[in-house]
């Protein structure tokens, strides 16, 4: 018997395997610092938008000076 999280696991393989021009590499976190910037702070937008007239301090700080 498979476990819930094992049949999501199992879908979302399946629906990458029907998508032939999709890649999924893994990122260290710390490597990819402005994406996890940006998925944490997305989640206390009620819109789930992020614009530059928005955007954390940090956020900007790491776009413009880091990338």
């Amino acid at each position: 018997m498979f476990s819930i999280f094992a049949i999501i696991v199992q879908d979302c393989q399946s629906l990458l395997l029907s998508l032939p021009n999709v890649k999924v590499h893994f990122v260290k976190q710390s490597t990819n610092r402005l994406a996890d910037v940006i998925a944490r702070f997305s989640r206390s937008f009620s819109d789930h938008t992020i614009c530059e007239t928005n955007a954390p301090a940090i956020m900007l700080d790491i776009l413009y000076f880091k990338c």
